[in-house]
């Protein structure tokens, strides 16, 4: 009797336990927020089937945009992919963007451009979405294709590369005829994708073969326009639009020297040497001319041949003076002997081909540059630099904010070239670990070219804190670091090399 009572209590005793403890809720990775919300717009959660790829681009459709799953590539309504997470996506909607009245309310879908609509294709609404709120919708998964049909034009099109940042682009043209009517002219808002890649555009018109005009865009016609681009319509043209002027680029598959009025005098440079920036300097009659150094920045580049090329706009303003040209990247570190002095005039085009070994070559034409090149770039002797770091930080890498969030130590480089990518660069967590007197370094070999340069940034993955430019050359066919890096700077370290050269 005694142990049926101990059993019984103890059966007591657990069904209390357990009924007085509420489990905590399971929260899927998936599930988690993965943008912040913004009080201006309405944040849209996206997550999608199993198997999507983090490169698909999925768009979003609905009567509030105007779009439906045949005409649904609209660069202003792609989503974008939660940096951390490859389950979901995001985008950000602005109620000033919604057409004709209508909201979430009156429904929306999905479709990617891999997979196709999202199945089944029944409408998601939102009654009543708030600005500054967040809304997790999930697509179940992808059905069909959608394809976008053709678009028929109305004689020959004018395809834009918009890189302007205006809120509104209308384009006015004046000449033989004011063919998109009068100022400001016609806004550009059809898109169509050619060869994966969507611009916006706009018809010439077929009665107006054959005009000459010239073209000025603007922001519909409140302050702000580029200079006249003098075109006749007998093409279909590729324009890149920036705030700084109009460049032609080549049509899509069809390689075709950029047709351009330039300035005065213009230098092309062809990065050979794959610099991956270059800028033109300028001393002689006048010093700094077109600015000091680095000197003036390209009016305009393009691919072409295979080679990145700059074309500098002299200006017809400084005919007759006579200058040294300085070709260099973008003051990273790296130039060339002075191209010899020359004496500008307004209509000269000369041609220059910036080789690895820092000279130049001069050619008479595209072809002529192309010819010289057909062998390849002037090559020289490799050189490297070997970086040995030790992370010595704490402070760099904390959220000062939130005391619980720590963020990774990343290096970036800028100079002969970006070589750990763009800012902020790589973690040190992917280099090399080197057991090395017990001073848990970390490795990174770069294979260069001797004269190379680069300032080494360290920070906190781009979250704000950074140390002073710290740099490293290879001044030497082999060139070896040993860095401290600490919270107050880098620092170099008195190590005896023991580790076999490459």
């Amino acid at each position: 009797m005694k142990t049926l009572y101990k059993a019984l209590l103890f059966f007591v005793g657990m069904t209390v336990l357990f009924t007085g403890c509420k489990p905590e809720e399971l929260v899927f990775e998936h599930e988690k927020p993965q943008f912040d919300t913004k009080g201006n717009a309405i944040l849209l959660e996206v997550i999608v089937p199993a198997g999507t790829s983090a490169k698909d681009q999925i768009y979003i459709v609905g009567e509030f945009n105007g779009m439906d799953t045949l005409h649904y590539e609209n660069p202003d309504f792609i989503l974008t992919k939660a940096e951390n997470n490859d389950a979901k996506f995001g985008i950000y909607l602005y109620p000033e963007d919604f057409v004709d009245g209508k909201s979430l309310a009156d429904g929306f879908l999905f479709v990617s451009k891999q997979f196709g609509i999202e199945s089944p294709a029944v409408a998601h609404t939102i009654a009543g979405a708030q600005l500054g709120e967040r809304y997790t919708i999930s697509v179940t998964r992808w059905g069909g294709a959608a394809v976008t049909p053709a678009i028929e034009h109305d004689g020959y099109v004018m395809y834009l590369d918009n890189q302007t940042g205006w809120d509104e682009l209308t384009v006015y043209a004046w000449g033989d005829a004011e063919i998109f009517g009068g100022w400001p002219g016609a806004p550009i808002t059809g898109t169509e994708v050619v060869d994966g890649i969507t611009y916006r555009y706009v018809d010439f018109g077929q009665a107006n073969e054959g005009l000459s005009v010239s073209l000025i865009f603007n922001n519909n016609g409140a302050g702000t326009q580029l200079s006249d681009y003098a075109f006749v319509i007998n093409r279909n043209v590729y324009l890149r639009i920036t705030p700084d002027g109009v460049e032609e680029m080549a049509e899509p598959g069809e390689e075709r020297f950029p047709e351009v009025e330039h300035d005065g005098d213009v230098v092309y440079l062809v990065d050979a040497a794959e610099w991956g920036a270059m800028s033109l300097y300028m001393w002689g009659d006048v010093n700094d001319l077109n600015g000091g150094w680095p000197g003036m920045s390209p009016t305009g580049q393009f691919e072409y041949g295979g080679y990145q090329w700059y074309y500098f706009d002299l200006g017809a303003a400084n005919a007759g003076k006579e200058e040294h040209l300085i070709a260099n990247n973008n003051g990273g570190g790296t130039q060339i002997d002075d191209i010899a002095v020359y004496k500008l005039t307004t209509d000269s085009v000369l041609y220059f081909i910036v080789n690895a070994d820092k000279t130049v070559t001069q050619a008479f034409s595209p072809d002529e540059v192309l010819e010289a090149l057909a062998d390849g770039p002037v090559e020289v002797d490799p050189a490297a630099i070997d970086l040995f770091l030790l992370d010595a930080t704490e402070q760099l890498v904390i959220d000062t904010a939130r005391l619980d969030t720590t963020f990774a130590l990343t290096v970036y480089a800028w100079g002969s070239s970006e070589i750990f990518g763009g800012w902020p660069g790589m973690q040190l967590s992917e280099m090399e670990d080197v057991d090395l007197l017990g001073l848990n370094l970390k490795h990174y070999h770069i294979d260069c070219k001797t004269g190379d340069s680069y300032n080494l940034i360290f920070n906190n993955s781009g979250n704000g804190s950074q140390l002073p430019d710290y740099p490293v050359s290879a001044n030497e066919p082999e060139q070896t670091y040993y860095l401290k890096v600490t919270d107050e700077g880098v620092v170099p370290l008195k190590v005896q090399a023991l580790l076999p050269r490459r």
